[in-house]
């Protein structure tokens, strides 16, 4: 069963899941209270999470990483710098037609002001690999444990000290859970308990899901009526929490079972493309998005959407070449 269990964290097993959620993150965000209280983007945004901290734990851990920044972390920026800009051009001017200063627009290419705030996943990506390189390249023998969990508690101090909302937060930990699996998965530990937790872990999603469900549609109609909505963000955002790890086993579980729901041609496609499908939907949620749910609208943002990633991954492919 271990064998199978790989199959998850198989490098095009993983590139296939992420193309598939990054299709689901673009219809929360095309679809919202709709879709978002049945298939909230934090639990696919938390497999982009997870994937990200095993890639770079696997590949990198106990090795040297000079040339680490310009493989991950420039390699992402030069994306994520296309993406802002566009967003700020076409959103921001065009559509919105605000007027542009110099400064902010420095500030949301850096990362510090988010132009367009579906990139906080992206800022905290690149976070991230700046603080793998300090960990494992400036101060290799600082306890792992001791330092990832140091580092977790400040980020969450950030993101409340600068207001960046409880959506940026509610997901990340699943990180974590990638750099624990990488280090672990070749122990006797991990072997022995590995299938009886995605096994147990996939059954607990379905309570953990009808719970967060409950939840949203209590939030939902509660504004609705313009009722008090109290400490049930707060709640949610860690039903939400536990409810993405416990995805990532399910997930993993259905994959174990039936991996060749993920094969094809169609799949295939999304998988090259779903950083670009991440980085460039929400320039069509924010021009054409109703103020009602419209599934015919949701339908022409997720094709716009995947036309212009085709269109910008070959062009961020031929200008990281340079």
């Amino acid at each position: 069963m271990n064998d199978d269990i790989l199959k998850f964290l198989e490098v095009d097993i993983s590139k296939r899941v992420r193309g598939i959620a990054a299709v689901l993150v673009v219809l929360g965000h095309s679809v919202p209270y709709v879709i978002n209280i049945f298939i909230p983007g934090a639990f696919f945004v938390g497999l982009f999470f997870f994937y990200s901290g095993y890639g770079v734990m696997k590949k990198y851990y106990g090795r040297v990483l000079n040339g680490f920044i310009e493989k991950r972390f420039i390699k992402l920026w030069i994306p994520y710098i296309f993406a802002q800009l566009i967003f700020l051009v076409l959103v921001n001017g065009l559509f919105m037609q605000q007027n542009l200063k110099f400064k902010d627009i420095l500030l949301c290419l850096f990362g510090f002001k988010l132009a367009n705030t579906s990139l906080w996943y992206i800022f905290e990506i690149m976070l991230f690999y700046i603080i793998f390189y300090i960990k494992y390249h400036l101060i290799p023998n600082v306890n792992d444990y001791l330092f990832w969990g140091t580092s977790y508690v400040a980020f969450i101090i950030f993101v409340q000290v600068f207001n960046m909302g409880l959506y940026s937060w509610q997901a990340t930990h699943c990180l974590y859970l990638g750099l624990f699996v990488a280090k672990m998965e070749n122990t006797n530990t991990y072997k022995r308990i590995s299938s009886k937790a995605i096994l147990y872990g996939s059954c607990l999603f379905y309570v953990a899901y009808l719970f967060f469900v409950f939840i949203s549609f209590r939030i939902y109609f509660c504004q609705k009526i313009n009722k008090s909505v109290g400490i049930l963000p707060y709640i949610k955002t860690f039903v939400t929490m536990l409810t993405c790890i416990l995805f990532i086993f399910w997930v993993a579980h259905i994959i174990e079972k039936r991996h060749g729901l993920i094969k094809g041609k169609i799949v295939g496609f999304l998988s090259e493309i779903s950083l670009e499908v991440y980085l460039y939907h929400f320039i069509f949620v924010r021009i054409l998005e109703p103020d009602e749910p419209n599934i015919i609208c949701a339908g022409l943002i997720v094709v716009l959407t995947i036309i212009t990633a085709e269109v910008m991954h070959n062009i961020h492919r031929k200008v990281l070449k340079c």
